[in-house]
C-alpha cells in the first residue's frame, strides 16, 4: 500500500518575515529531498482546496472569518507572536487543510497506508 505526498504550489506563496522557521524555503527543501530515488514510490497528489465547511469542523466560523479579514494585500500581518499572514497565506492554508482532509479520506477508504502533507 502506498504513501501519499500531498502539496500544492500555493503553499509556497505563504511568505513569512525573515528568519521565521515556517518559510517557503523550508518547504522547498523538504520537497527537494523527497525528489530522490529513495522516495520514488510516493504517490504525489496536488492538494485540493478545503471548503469552509470542512475547516469549520475544527475551527469556529468566526475564527475563519477573522483570519480571512486579516490577510494583507501586501507585506505581512502578525496575528499572534508566532503567526504572520501574507497575501498568499489564505490560499496556502485552504490547500494545506485540503491536503489533510484528502489524505485522511484516502487512508480511511483503504486506498493509502498513510500520507505526508
Amino acid at each position: 500500500m502506498t504513501t501519499l505526498l500531498l502539496t500544492h504550489p500555493a503553499c509556497l506563496e505563504h511568505e513569512t518575515p525573515p528568519g521565521h522557521p515556517e518559510c517557503a524555503d523550508r518547504l522547498r527543501a523538504v520537497l527537494g529531498a523527497l525528489e530522490t530515488e529513495e522516495f520514488a514510490l510516493l504517490q504525489r497528489i496536488e492538494a485540493p482546496r478545503a471548503s469552509r465547511e470542512q475547516i469549520a469542523r475544527v475551527h469556529p466560523i468566526g475564527h475563519i472569518e477573522r483570519i480571512e479579514a486579516r490577510v494583507p494585500e501586501e507585506g505581512f500581518c502578525r496575528i499572534d507572536a508566532d503567526t504572520a499572514l501574507s497575501p498568499g497565506s489564505l490560499e496556502a492554508a485552504f490547500r494545506a487543510a485540503g491536503a489533510v482532509v484528502h489524505a485522511v479520506d484516502e487512508v480511511m477508504a483503504g486506498n493509502a497506508r498513510n500520507g505526508f502533507c
